[in-house]
């Protein structure tokens, strides 16, 4: 239940009993809407020290048109009053797409081609009509509201690889230009808004265990509900590990999520504050090398269907920097963002049609890439000893060295 023009409502409880309390008198326009059902909306004259008693009865909508929006948009309105493009999907509607990863969610939007192969982070989204080289370019992806991360791509750091679909989240919102640049910066192809689950009056929560090929294991749980009259809180995440569709011999995913919060409900509003804490390592998948451009096949050795460049073979890396100093990477801690964020929302209606809202939060952000890129066509060891001996006599006309001095190796890491 939500009062127009207001940011002032209520959820009702199992019975369908709710209760609104109003803080001036006058005439207001009350609307109650409920998943896959049409809103309605009826106006009510309160009067002081009064009550009034307000039933509704609601009829079924499959389109949808009815579900009520927050993003883009100055306050709360039905999709179908709406002047720009929304596509909203529900927890319930999140579930049966079962998407891979959070830019596999995106494909129910129209006019967003996601490309997803690149495993839980760094894929590409691309919004009609704006030319982009792929990343999340031009679109923002929010999470209650704010920025997930100011930017939408950098380098290595894609937007999707920040931001993880559990079932903590409610609904997603998605505006597809229109309003998008007013309301998000550097987003003219659109803004993506996660909005996650408050608690209710009811109590309730689920705890969901997945389990698969490939050595899947992973838990979900959610849980909220109610402290009294006047607090709500959730609280929720996720643990997943798996050796990926194609095996490096190691964990390809390994990590999770936790999500927290909490509100204090007002009289005209409310106060709430809440967290998050994301650790959780991903392989990223690259293209394949192939060898025979005229009729691809794979290397001698690699399977071309499932297997991958990153291995355990290659798991530690060395890396010298200019100044003398070595850097030792894990290939297997792979994409690995660990984020902690915390924050809090105010939202107070000072009557007259006068609200304040404000939302803050502080985000700690470290991030990890570690990957094998294929960027040059494969070719044989005995090649690239041949192309090394050239290019050494090439440069060295009085120092010549005959094939077959050189050899290409390599050595196995213990």
């Amino acid at each position: 239940m939500i009062v127009k023009n207001t940011s002032f409502g209520a959820a009702t409880d199992l019975d369908g009993h709710y209760k609104i309390v109003f803080p001036l008198d006058g005439t207001y326009t009350v609307m109650a809407s409920a998943l896959n059902h049409k809103a309605m909306s009826k106006e009510v004259r309160i009067m002081k020290d009064g009550s009034v008693t307000v039933d509704f009865m609601l009829e079924s909508d499959v389109l949808s048109l009815s579900r009520v929006v927050v993003t883009g948009v100055r306050n709360p309105q039905e999709k179908l009053e709406s002047a720009v493009a929304i596509t909203t999907t529900t927890s319930e509607e999140i579930e049966e797409a079962n998407p891979r990863n959070t830019a596999d969610l995106l494909k129910v939007v129209p006019g967003f081609y996601v490309e997803s192969s690149g495993g839980e982070g760094g894929n590409n989204l691309f919004a009609r009509g704006i030319p982009a080289d792929g990343s999340f370019r031009y679109v923002a992806m929010y999470e209650d509201g704010l920025p997930v991360f100011e930017s939408p791509e950098l380098a290595f750091a894609n937007i999707d690889l920040l931001m993880r679909v559990d079932e903590t989240v409610d609904r997603m919102e998605a505006l597809r230009g229109g309003t998008a640049s007013i309301y998000a910066s550097n987003a003219p192809g659109g803004v993506i808004n996660f909005l996650s689950k408050t608690g209710s009056g009811a109590p309730g929560g689920l705890v969901k265990f997945s389990t698969g090929d490939y050595g899947l294991f992973r838990t979900d749980f959610n849980y909220g509900g109610a402290w009294g009259e006047d607090w709500r809180f959730n609280v929720g995440g996720f643990y997943r590990q798996d050796d990926g569709i194609r095996d490096p011999d190691f964990h390809a995913n390994q990590g999770g999520q936790l999500k927290a919060n909490v509100t204090r409900l007002l009289d005209n509003g409310y106060l709430r504050f809440y967290g998050k804490y994301l650790n959780d390592k991903n392989i990223f998948y690259l293209p394949i090398p192939l060898t025979n451009p005229d009729n691809p096949e794979g290397l001698e050795g690699f399977d071309p269907n499932y297997g991958t460049m990153t291995t355990s073979s290659a798991r530690w890396m060395k890396v010298p920097a200019p100044d003398g100093q070595i850097f030792e990477f894990n290939l297997q801690d792979g994409m690995h963002p660990e984020i902690k964020s915390v924050g809090g929302e105010f939202d107070y209606d000072l009557g007259s049609g006068w609200t304040v809202n404000n939302k803050m939060r502080y985000t700690d952000v470290n991030l990890e890439f570690n990957a094998i890129f294929s960027l040059d066509n494969p070719f044989l060891e005995g090649e690239f000893a041949q192309m090394k001996i050239d290019e050494w006599n090439a440069a060295h006309p009085n120092d010549q060295v005959d094939d077959g001095v050189y050899r290409y190796r390599y050595a196995r890491g213990l």
